[in-house]
């Protein structure tokens, strides 16, 4: 890369190297966002904000008997986490390489 530029040489070599690093990292830290429940919990103040996980534990402390709402808790957490699994699905062989790129010997 003679004659090349510190930009050039960013995108020819040092991006596509790392592309499957940043997008696992992209991953995990929307997952980590997604499932975060405690500083919605200190931040919001109204039930009409809440978020996917504040929903889910609203909802089994909400009043009447606990036992009755399991199979609505249970329906209620696959449908929470059907973005998550879809997600994987689509980025599952850059979520393999980011994850094993280190492992990797020779």
């Amino acid at each position: 890369m003679d004659g090349a530029g510190w930009f050039k040489i960013f995108n020819k070599i040092a991006l596509p190297l790392s592309k499957p690093i940043l997008v696992v990292l992209g991953i995990f830290t929307f997952m980590w966002n997604y499932n975060n429940f405690l500083w919605p919990l200190v931040v919001i103040n109204s039930s009409e904000k809440y978020t996917l996980a504040l929903g889910l534990g609203a909802l089994l402390t909400s009043g009447g008997q606990s036992a009755e709402k399991y199979p609505i808790m249970i329906a209620a957490s696959v449908i929470v986490a059907l973005p998550l699994i879809v997600l994987f699905f689509i980025f599952q062989k850059h979520i393999m390489k980011g994850i094993t790129a280190g492992s990797v010997k020779g």
